[in-house]
């Protein structure tokens, strides 16, 4: 009843975008009989029976007059199978496999293939469009978390040799992983996350020392790193966002980053409006886009006119020069930027390893997850999507009570109701946030020494003290698993 025409050969169609490679293949569903609700029909079965296979797929279907005989009606449909990698050979290899089942579910669903026929352009100018849009959208979201038998990774195993398992919709809850230094956090997190690609789930670390490329062993894993032509622009805001609301984003990541003072953020956020205004923000539909090093020339062009406002203004080149002559520099301003919507459709680590300024490295860290965080909340996006943070006591330190949270700690927080899991890594508990080191649903509990950390895991952490003297001789790689309702467990990375 159906003809399925071209669809064995036409070649897959890549297009680049940024750091990305976008792949689509096209094929023409040419609707020769039938009724329109058995169109229709035929039609929803196949989508059916390929959503089950997790393809990026696209559908237009048209119904037209003959121009000569308005009388009789054509219709077709194109059906385009897409996907993202930022490997070229990784796009085009997942559209030819999802292409092959494609046709063979067309079969299933009562479509007939034919090699023969015209091109319908009107249809593939349609597609061609939608495409654009689509290059530019974040990817669909992996199987609904709220499925009653929802996905589960396997962290490791029970003192008892059976699998310990999490659920998807647990892991979002986020996961503190504690221990002294070589007590087997860092190898239980790879392996964790290495089981996440099963589910679907994407992640990004953040890698302190430069030591996941390693324990990952990933080659889907696209690696960031100070000797590579590959960043992310901090400067960028999404599409209908005020640029003078961002920079009060940025103000709070420089603040946050580098404890500026009160005529230190005055200096600074007086350049990053020049610098704004300079390249047409707000004002043009093609603004120029922004770096470092354009930010420090306009701090050092500001005009002072007192001691206190030239001692301001040299402490500020002092803190964000740091960020051009560590390295860092060739992240923020390299040529091919990584976007937001590429995070949530790639494993991502940032290789922090060759930054030796410790500022700089917090300021990168808390700049991803702040535009991260803003990206997800203006687009209302809920994908599943993991962040490991390695040394998170210098993104969500311990405070005081009276002091008011920081705002890392707010996002961490906030993450959770848009699908992300923060895994957060740290050797001691007591210098962590202990507002978040509270709420955190799961901890993972490696060895640990000395009572004052085994009280903060009884207060913080519902872990009673005569369970967690046990973490002073615990093994590598074994430790204690505290679910979100308080289940406690040993296991095994």
């Amino acid at each position: 009843m159906y003809e399925w025409l071209s669809a064995k050969f036409r070649k897959v169609r890549i297009q680049r975008d940024g750091a990305r490679w976008f792949a689509s293949e096209t094929a023409r569903i040419s609707l020769s009989g039938g009724s329109s609700l058995e169109t229709k029909q035929a039609v929803s079965r196949f989508l059916e029976e390929l959503s089950k296979e997790h393809a990026n797929v696209a559908v237009i279907y048209l119904s037209r007059s003959d121009r000569l005989n308005p009388a009789e009606r054509k219709r077709c449909a194109h059906i385009t199978v897409f996907d993202w990698s930022f490997r070229k050979s990784a796009a085009v290899n997942k559209v030819r496999k999802n292409f092959e089942k494609s046709l063979s579910l067309a079969g299933m669903a009562g479509l007939d293939f034919d090699a023969t026929g015209e091109s319908d352009w009107d249809s593939i100018w349609l597609m061609d469009n939608f495409l654009m849009t689509l290059a530019e959208t974040p990817p669909p979201p992996p199987p609904n978390p709220d499925d009653p038998r929802p996905a589960q990774i396997t962290i490791g195993q029970t003192s008892a040799g059976a699998n310990l398992s999490i659920e998807l919709p647990e892991l979002c809850k986020h996961m503190a992983v504690l221990g002294e230094t070589g007590s087997g956090k860092s190898t239980f997190v790879a392996n964790m996350l290495k089981r996440a690609n099963s589910v679907e789930l994407r992640y990004l670390v953040f890698d302190w020392h430069g030591e996941y490329p390693q324990l990952l062993k990933s080659n889907q894993a696209l690696v960031v790193a100070p000797d590579q032509d590959l960043g992310f622009d901090i400067f960028d805001y999404p599409k209908g966002v005020d640029p003078f609301v961002h920079i009060d984003v940025l103000m709070d990541i420089f603040n946050d980053s580098f404890d500026l003072t009160v005529s230190q953020q005055f200096i600074l956020r007086t350049a990053l409006r020049k610098v704004y205004t300079d390249r047409g923000h707000g004002m043009s539909d093609n603004p120029r886009p922004i770096d470092v090093d354009d930010v420090i020339k306009a701090v050092t062009d500001i005009r002072t006119y007192s001691g206190w406002e030239q001692e301001s203004k040299l402490a500020v080149l002092r803190r964000i020069s740091k960020l051009a002559d560590t390295g860092l520099s060739r992240i923020l301003n390299a040529s091919q930027k990584i976007g937001f919507s590429d995070l949530l459709n790639q494993d991502v680590i940032v290789d922090l390893g060759q930054v030796t300024d410790s500022y700089s490295k917090i300021f990168v860290v808390e700049s991803i997850l702040k535009l991260l965080y803003d990206y997800k909340v203006s687009r209302k996006l809920t994908v599943p999507h993991a962040i490991a943070v390695e040394e998170a006591r210098n993104i969500i330190p311990y405070r005081r009570p009276e002091e008011p949270p920081r705002i890392m700690e707010r996002i961490v927080e906030e993450l959770r109701k848009f699908g992300e899991s923060m895994i957060i890594v740290n050797q001691l508990p007591s210098t962590l946030s202990q507002e978040v080191l509270t709420a955190v649903g799961n901890v993972a509990a490696f060895r640990l020494k000395g009572s004052a950390e085994q009280e903060i895991l009884e207060r913080r952490c519902n872990i009673a003290r005569e369970v967690s003297k046990s973490l002073a001789d615990a093994p590598v790689g074994s430790g204690l698993f505290r679910r979100g309702d308080n289940n406690i467990v040993w296991f095994e990375s």
